[in-house]
């Protein structure tokens, strides 16, 4: 159905220079001593954007995103379809009042989609006033839940200000499903220093009357050339494990497509409040008469109470004009964490070249070892991964990848293949 409706769509965006249409498909397999069979995964994926009523005298658009895949080779699920998401379908009028119908993001409402319908009118200097109401789905795997609901949202843009404010009532059978708040807030003390903060609040859960789904606040300056950030954030899984359904593809779909941090169940999905502090900072560097160079530094430490995740990470990058000429980034990482029985560390490295205008490398290598619970031992693991890109063949583009995961199993090394070949369009 997504396929079809992007064929369909795409060809109807080539008649308008300012709609957009992308429609992406490719194959996925992995085979390996951790996986029982080989697998190998078909899937598609299309996004859109057509302006309705011509070109100059537009009233509105249309927007879709979704994606879908189908496991050709994976027992015991061999044609099931996986990993489908319609993130985005629906219609967005202009001028005059901002009507919007079909699936969509409330603005400013980060995790959470809506089908119904949802309406803002401007007003004042800056100011936007509206709501939305509707059905809203599982923000995993976007399949319709039985619950029902909206809010009010409130937007601000000014000169050195802005702020956005949403609230949210769901309902389903059984009662109050979830009530929640967003405030978001944005202001520029002075030309060289910008605060900003958000917190995203769940209400309504019986263990935990108030919970943060994402807290945060941050300081940017500048130093000279430099750009400075400083932070904290405070974030659980709340958000997502509230929902009444869950999408039993999401963390096998993970589990094949990150690598060493998920292979050390770093950052797993779990209901507690994680809190973390960064600081970074982007140093530009004159080299020759012409070429300047980007040096980035950053940090940031994650404590854990008695049984969880301590965690902190430091990372060096470099952008460059290029070698040979030619576009270059280089990122160094090194990670330390303490977690259930005992200590873990690695390193890795990332590298993305642009040797040619339309070609691209895109490559990571990761190793590290991490304590076992109850034992004076160290499990090694390992991660490597390289993706090459070739764009703008006329409307298309083509790319393939290739990664590993190798760690110590009880008795053996386990190590992962994963292929990825894809082509996309362009319009």
């Amino acid at each position: 159905m997504i396929w079809l409706l992007a064929i369909l769509s795409a060809s109807w965006a080539q008649s308008e220079s300012r709609d957009y249409a992308r429609v992406t498909t490719g194959l996925i397999g992995e085979v390996g001593h951790a996986v029982e069979e080989p697998a190998l995964e078909w899937y598609s994926g299309a996004r859109l954007r057509l302006n309705l009523g011509g070109e100059e005298q537009s009233w509105g658009q249309f927007r879709f995103a979704g994606r879908a895949g189908i496991r050709l080779i994976d027992e015991p699920g061999e044609g099931m379809i996986d990993r489908a998401r319609i993130r985005e379908l629906a219609v967005y009028t202009e001028p005059g009042p901002a009507l919007t119908f079909g699936r969509f993001a409330p603005e400013g409402g980060g995790f959470r989609l809506i089908d119904g319908a949802a309406a803002t009118v401007k007003f004042g200097d800056g100011w936007r006033v509206g709501g939305f109401a509707g059905e809203a789905p599982d923000p995993f795997s976007t399949i319709p839940a039985a619950r029902f609901g909206g809010g009010p949202t409130l937007h601000y843009d000014g000169k050195n200000t802005s702020f956005d404010l949403l609230g949210e009532v769901l309902v389903a059978a059984a009662g109050l499903d979830r009530a929640s708040a967003v405030v978001d807030v944005r202001h520029d003390v002075t030309d060289w220093l910008r605060l900003s903060s958000r917190a995203d609040l769940l209400f309504g859960d019986a263990a935990h009357p108030v919970r943060p789904a994402d807290l945060r606040a941050q300081a940017q300056t500048r130093l000279g050339d430099a750009r400075v950030t400083a932070g904290w954030r405070a974030w659980s899984a709340a958000a997502l494990l509230l929902t009444n359904e869950r999408d039993p593809a999401l963390t096998r779909w993970a589990r094949r497509s990150t690598g060493l941090e998920q292979a050390l169940e770093i950052g797993a999905l779990d209901e507690r409040v994680h809190h973390q502090v960064e600081l970074s900072a982007r140093v530009p560097v004159q080299v020759g008469a012409d070429a300047v160079h980007n040096l980035t530094f950053s940090g940031s430490y994650r404590p854990g109470e008695v049984g969880e995740q301590t965690y902190g990470v430091a990372r060096v990058g470099w952008t460059a004009a290029g070698l040979f000429g030619r576009p270059l980034d280089l990122t160094l990482q090194q990670h330390a964490y303490q977690w259930g029985g005992g200590p873990g560390i690695y390193s890795s490295a990332q590298l993305v070249w642009e040797p040619l205008e339309r070609l691209a490398f895109d490559g990571s290598i990761a190793g590290g070892w991490r304590g076992q619970d109850g034992r004076k031992e160290w499990t090694p693991t390992a991660y490597g991964d390289l993706f090459v890109d070739v764009f703008g063949v006329g409307h298309f583009s083509f790319a393939g990848g290739y990664s590993f995961v190798n760690g110590l199993g009880r008795y053996r090394w386990d190590t992962n293949h994963t292929l990825l070949a894809r082509v996309s369009w362009r319009k």
